[in-house]
């Protein structure tokens, strides 16, 4: 039988208990490799197997299937009779790089030379900084060393010139930046707006990310500037960003909460429980049903363009349709300067990211009433600290994602309340860990980068 401690540790190597053979399946579940031998995978190694029947996406509310695999795109979505087709051509893990962090590679490839000294970050380590790291194990493609070089020198604060656009003396350089000019129309501090077709009018709202990577990412795809496609591009890969309209509250209210969030003592997420709390079938289906409710109201759009677990918990909830129509007339709003004007979208309160995660406030004991977080998911906020959170959905999030809702629904659908196991705030942070400290250190290089080429 699988744990849900054997699922987690799939996908945190570093953890010394992930070695424990002790249950059965082990073997089935966690690749045996380490950073001197890797096996020969083939490119088909690497594919995201086709989904089985009803397992691999889950049941919308409008009864489509918005399943995701591959890096981030979806796999299945329902063409214009309502019917369901594969995409069939998924992106590869170098094109998927090439748009999000320029990497570029002329095969075959030359190592870059490297000094005495000098150390090139290793592939396992690599593919964990970007959160492409699967059950498979290493992906072995001949432009790997080339991702391997390029992840070491961005980290090193050393770009190879020939492995990345976001240098200067990179002959694509010049070509990205003056792209740039034609998609992006401002910054205002770390907000980017984007150009669209019409300036906004048909929509009433504009297109923002609080990312130079992502903005850049736009330019580098060629999205065409039309809202609509370009939204349903950020959905599909679980970017964020945000429809911002004008607002009639003063500009002075800007970056003010909405609303207050929790108040001590008071309700928070799915409520309090007793230190002996254990879950059961009906339980997680109540979760189920309190998440939806959250994901139902006005503003509940926000949660599809929050991004990371938040986006994929609402993925198959909340239809393209109500992120399109703009900012609701919910009163549950942000306020964003935009120079001296004031704008404003629908947010969501740290109460409804707790009822979307699934989190209750367990009792320390009888005699202390102190309380702590326990989950289903991660918190918002963890997954935003955690090695998994890399600015868009991979297929190392999707493939850990999928695992733990089939281990949770068999749970339910069995009755065995034994799985149905809720983590705490740290124990989350240690299954999501991974390579957070260099992923972190890397994206701030890149993203540096990419604001250097928007702005200077």
């Amino acid at each position: 039988m699988r744990h849900e401690w054997d699922v987690s540790l799939l996908f945190d190597p570093d953890d010394e208990s992930h070695n424990d053979s002790s249950f059965e399946g082990w073997d089935q579940l966690v690749p045996n490799f380490d950073d001197d031998d890797f096996a020969d995978i083939d490119d088909d190694d690497f594919a995201f197997d086709e989904p089985d029947g009803d397992r691999a996406g889950g049941e919308s509310r409008s009864g489509t299937r918005n399943a995701l695999a591959g890096d981030g795109l979806l796999l299945w979505r329902p063409d214009e009779h309502g019917a369901q087709r594969v995409d069939p051509e998924p992106e590869s893990l170098l094109d998927v790089l090439a748009a999000r962090y320029g990497v570029r590679v002329d095969l075959p490839y030359v190592p870059v030379d490297r000094e005495d000294g000098e150390r090139l970050l290793r592939e396992p380590t690599v593919l964990r900084m970007l959160a492409h790291m699967t059950a498979a194990g290493v992906f072995n493609g001949p432009e790997l060393p080339a991702i391997c070089d390029f992840v070491t020198g961005i980290s090193d604060g050393s770009p190879a010139p020939q492995l990345s656009d976001l240098s200067k003396e990179n002959h694509r350089y010049q070509a990205l930046k003056h792209n740039a000019g034609a998609y992006i129309a401002a910054k205002f501090g770390g907000t980017y707006v984007m150009k669209t077709a019409d300036g906004g009018r048909r929509r009433g709202w504009l297109l923002t990310v609080c990312s130079a990577t992502t903005a850049l990412e736009t330019v580098r795809r060629g999205w065409d500037p039309d809202q609509d496609g370009t939204v349903e591009e950020m959905i599909r890969r679980g970017i964020a960003f945000s429809t911002l309209a004008r607002s009639s509250r003063p500009p002075s209210s800007a970056g003010a909460p909405a609303i207050p969030n929790r108040a001590e003592g008071g309700w928070s997420g799915l409520g309090y429980r007793e230190p002996d709390y254990r879950p059961t079938p009906l339980d997680y289906g109540l979760y189920e049903r309190q998440r939806r409710a959250v994901l139902g109201r006005l503003h509940g759009r926000a949660a599809l363009m929050r991004g990371g677990i938040v986006w994929r918990l609402a993925y198959e909830d909340v239809d393209l349709q109500r992120v399109l129509l703009g900012p609701s007339d919910s009163s549950q709003k942000h306020v964003q300067l935009l120079g001296d004007v004031a704008h404003e979208d629908d947010t969501l309160s740290e109460e409804e990211l707790f009822a979307i995660c699934g989190v209750y406030r367990i009792y320390a004991n009888d005699k202390d009433r102190s309380a702590s977080d326990s989950s289903w998911w991660p918190k918002d906020s963890t997954w935003r600290e955690s090695g998994m959170d890399v600015g868009y959905w991979t297929r190392q999030n999707e493939e850990w994602f999928v695992t733990r809702r089939n281990l949770l629904e068999d749970a339910v659908r069995t009755g065995d309340t034994a799985a149905l196991k809720l983590r705490t705030a740290q124990q989350w942070r240690k299954a999501l860990r991974y390579e957070a400290k260099r992923s972190r250190n890397f994206h701030a290089e890149i993203e540096a980068l990419a604001e250097a080429v928007i702005c200077q």
